[in-house]
């Protein structure tokens, strides 16, 4: 493929130059897209915003707030005179520039994306630029500016609808970064921290809006298994992009990979059709072992030259890129919690593969239940995490022989919580929701006499319903330390004399079939 690097692009030579606007705004966005370098941390991405307005719009004093998540106040965090040094009053109480004082508040609401208005009394007004749900920017204005002209108003507009993509991406924080102790944006949030998922929707649909294509798909496929197609972004109707043109007709484009376009009167007839103006197909790859295409359809005049098409590609390689390598960390960690798990069982030999039992009993009460594919692969994988929690309570319990007393009893209630925190701290995806509520669940009873919370009934998650039946079975019919296997008679009478009170009453019946007709 012609787009091996992953080496860290400039967001700013990402974007590019943007010809076609009009009342300085294209000067204004090449002053921000200029500034930026990696790892572009939030203070340098907000000066830079406000290097661009200063630009655009001349004022005593520039202030750029944010906030730490939608729907909080923004807070001020950079400020900017009209020399380009930061001067603040004391504890940013007013700036003073030239004759005019204008009292600067620390916090200010959110402000409508994408919109220039004025505020402030007459002698003290301020433009406000709101840029996203996160964040604004605001010019001091002179009492002489006081009724700025309609056209300064737009422009600022259309620079807010430049700076959003770019500032969303800078000022996103993962929800697990704890936030600073004064309750706003962390000073070295990064572009970087991204997940890759939305950092590729944002790359792609700013690629898309630069090259003028309203709607487009990302297609990936990989070398061990190349007939299967992943659609990793879309845009607009692609279901009818996708019969104009499927991703089979960009294979020609990726062997040898080039970058392709079409424009009419040369364009294909089915595109053609569809009213687009024009093509653009850019190949991509996914690590190792994947390849793709990146598929736009043209409505609009480009806004930037297809040169972009390129840097486009590389900064979309180096997102698979980083993907592919944090999918396989994630994947390693949890192989490392189910390590754990089968370690702790393994000190014992009446508990070794009491898991992967629950795991396999789970999965048939399932499907016996008539749950989907899905459904069963999260039951067996409940099954075989629902013990985790003990590696915090410790080895003496499981394997003590005799009662345990009321604070040890209490202490080994724990391993529910502890495994479902343990779960918690992969990454989003990477073990299903319902999962990790099932582990926590699995002690509760139908009666509501179970624990950690007491739900009862179908306030029970219904995985969590399935997990407990399953593991009660497997431990009665399995020999412990202390005990002996209970007989499949018994123990199927237990599950009878159990339903409406411990279990419910249509897993219990499901779980008898399984148990009964010997299928785990």
């Amino acid at each position: 493929m012609m787009v091996h690097s992953a080496a860290p692009l400039a967001l700013g030579a990402f974007l590019g130059r943007r010809p076609g606007a009009a009342d300085g705004v294209e000067e204004a966005w090449a002053v921000f897209a200029s500034g930026l370098r990696p790892p572009y941390e939030t203070q340098a991405c907000l000066a830079s915003a406000l290097e661009a307005l200063a630009r655009l719009c001349p004022a005593q004093a520039y202030f750029a707030y944010a906030a730490d998540a939608p729907g909080t106040p923004l807070t001020l965090r950079v400020t900017r005179a009209p020399s380009g040094q930061p001067v603040v009053g004391p504890d940013y109480s007013g700036l003073v520039s030239g004759a005019f004082l204008h009292p600067v508040p620390l916090d200010i609401p959110a402000v409508q994306a994408e919109r220039a208005g004025l505020e402030g009394a007459a002698g003290e007004p301020f433009l406000t630029l709101g840029v996203t749900d996160r964040v604004a920017l605001r010019a001091a204005l002179s009492p002489a500016q006081r009724r700025p002209a309609e056209r300064l108003l737009r422009a600022c507009s259309l620079l807010a609808a430049r700076l959003r993509p770019a500032l969303e991406l800078a000022l996103y924080r993962p929800s697990s970064q704890p936030a600073s102790a004064a309750g706003s944006v962390s000073d070295d949030a990064t572009l970087l921290a991204l997940p890759p998922g939305r950092t590729l929707d944002l790359i792609c649909r700013t690629g898309a809006e630069a090259l003028g294509a309203t709607e487009g798909y990302l297609a990936l496929w990989r070398a061990s298994a190349p007939e299967v197609l992943s659609l990793s972004w879309s845009l607009g109707d692609v279901e009818g992009l996708l019969g104009a043109c499927p991703p089979e007709l960009l294979r020609p484009c990726l062997s040898p990979p080039r970058i392709a376009g079409w424009h009419l009167p040369t364009l294909p007839g089915t595109l053609a059709e569809r009213g687009y103006s024009g093509f653009v197909c850019i190949p991509v790859r996914e690590g190792e072992g994947g390849f793709g295409a990146l598929a736009l359809a043209q409505t609009q005049t480009p806004l930037a030259p297809h040169s972009v098409a390129g840097r486009l590609a590389r900064v979309i390689t180096a997102v698979l890129g980083e993907r592919e390598r944090a999918e396989h960390l994630a994947q390693g960690r949890l192989e490392t919690l189910l390590g754990i798990s089968d370690l702790l069982e393994s000190c014992d030999a009446h508990l070794a593969g009491h898991s992967a039992k629950v795991a396999r009993a789970a999965e048939a009460i399932a499907r016996e239940m008539g749950l989907t594919p899905t459904e069963r692969d999260a039951a067996r994988l409940a099954g075989r995490l629902h013990d985790l929690g003990m590696v915090g309570v410790g080895l003496e319990l499981p394997l003590r022989r005799g009662a345990l007393t009321d604070a040890e009893r209490q202490r080994a209630r724990q391993h529910a919580a502890i495994g479902a925190d343990l779960l918690r701290t992969l990454p989003a995806g990477v073990v299903p929701a319902e999962v990790v509520l099932a582990v926590l669940h699995h002690h509760e009873q139908w009666n509501g006499r179970g624990y950690p919370d007491g739900l009862a009934g179908e306030a029970i998650p219904e995985l969590a319903r399935i997990l407990a039946c399953a593991e009660v079975m497997v431990a009665k019919m399995s020999a412990r330390s202390y005990r002996g296997a209970m007989d499949p008679t018994t123990a199927l009478r237990f599950l009878e004399e159990a339903s409406g009170t411990e279990f419910d009453p249509r897993v219990a019946a499901a779980a008898r079939r399984v148990f009964a007709g010997g299928l785990v």
